[in-house]
């Protein structure tokens, strides 16, 4: 008796999260918003050498750990961020920082089956018996 109300916990601990995680599901989008003449010191990931700003943009929203950068117009060195202050003033470089924004994925429900059959359980004949003793 013990060993199936921990196996039916043991269920329902492992099959219900998942149900509640499906019906709550997100869609987290990063996009990155530019300050132009501006620069985030400090905090860097690493330096992406003579690329695009598209490119440096695309680099920073594909890697999870990079919440912001600064890029060099005149050098076109991306410099990516773990992290970002306030823009100091910078002339000639360029300073994005990530913004992630989440919305409500929703998930289809199952179709209604409508009501269960009626349960057929009495032997035959019991139905009658009953309706005389009452």
């Amino acid at each position: 008796m013990r060993s199936s109300i921990r196996v039916a916990l043991a269920l329902a601990t492992t099959i219900l999260p998942a149900a509640v995680h499906e019906a709550g599901a997100q869609d987290v989008t990063r996009e990155v918003f530019v300050t132009q003449d501006a620069d985030y010191s400090g905090f860097d990931l690493r330096a992406e050498k003579n690329i695009s700003l598209d490119d440096c943009k695309k680099i920073c929203v594909e890697d999870p750990a990079c919440k912001a950068f600064t890029y060099n117009t005149k050098v076109s060195w991306c410099f990516l961020k773990s992290d970002f202050r306030d823009a100091t003033d910078y002339k000639g470089a360029i300073a994005g920082r990530i913004v992630e924004t989440a919305s409500v994925v929703e998930v289809p429900l199952e179709p209604d089956l409508g009501a269960a059959p009626a349960l057929n359980i009495l032997p035959r004949g019991a139905a009658d018996e009953a309706r005389l003793f009452a």
